[in-house]
């Protein structure tokens, strides 16, 4: 992506380390310890800031980090920084139910509603497995995003956080460019 965009502009990945204190209120669910969106995307915008100083910058995200790039840009706005542009992929995707699923097909082929639901149960088999079993020792599940310790972090620990964080952010107005990609 970052060849793609070409320009003149310089490219970074940022990747911040879990405070361990997160890793822990996430682990045993204590969630009025869960950082909030705003301390979330403090840490990236504090990396932020020693890469590009004042320098204009656009800020890209995936999925849940296009949330964190929205709100890193207000805050890095707030603190002086110019931000070109906010660039969210697919921010706000969603799983379709089951019900979403079947209706969509059974509108264009009525017959095939029955088939949907099949379906739907075969290709998310693996994802419902998972959230029932939830062992965050299995390999398999884990993310590339590290504690302060250099440990991995497993899936199911992100995906807590991220449903409690992104239900009580409350965006407010950027003054800034933006452009959502999202797929239907």
């Amino acid at each position: 992506l970052a060849q793609r965009m070409g320009g003149t502009h310089p490219m970074f990945g940022i990747d911040v380390p879990w405070p361990m204190a997160w890793r822990e209120a996430v682990e045993h669910n204590r969630r009025s310890a869960f950082p909030t969106m705003e301390e979330f995307a403090a840490r990236y915008v504090a990396a932020l800031s020693a890469h590009v100083g004042s320098s204009p910058c656009v800020l890209a995200g995936h999925s849940f980090a296009g949330l964190i790039a929205f709100e890193a840009a207000r805050q890095f706005q707030s603190q002086g920084g110019k931000v070109e542009l906010v660039i969210l992929f697919d921010s706000w995707a969603r799983y379709p139910t089951l019900w979403q699923l079947a209706w969509r097909h059974w509108r264009a082929d009525r017959r095939a509603w029955w088939q949907a639901a099949q379906w739907f149960f075969y290709q998310n088999k693996a994802r419902l497995a998972d959230a029932l079993s939830r062992s965050p020792l299995d390999v398999g599940r884990l993310t590339t995003m590290l504690d302060e310790e250099g440990m991995p972090l497993p899936w199911a620990y992100m995906a807590r956080l991220y449903r409690k964080v992104e239900r009580s952010y409350r965006r407010r107005p950027l003054e800034s460019r933006g452009i959502l990609f999202r797929t239907s």
